[in-house]
């Protein structure tokens, strides 16, 4: 899986900063798989501190 990041904050209205935007326009069993990806990620991330 692959994460691509486009633009930057000024595609957005206001102030964007430390938010991610998602594109959930695909199968809900990708979308499960990247969301679980990430909270393993926040965990280890969190754990390592």
């Amino acid at each position: 899986m692959r994460a691509f990041w486009e633009g930057s904050d000024s595609l957005f209205v206001g102030s964007a900063a430390g938010f991610v935007r998602l594109n959930l326009a695909m199968p809900r069993t990708i979308v499960e798989k990247g969301l679980l990806r990430m909270r393993d990620a926040v965990q280890r991330h969190q754990a390592a501190r």
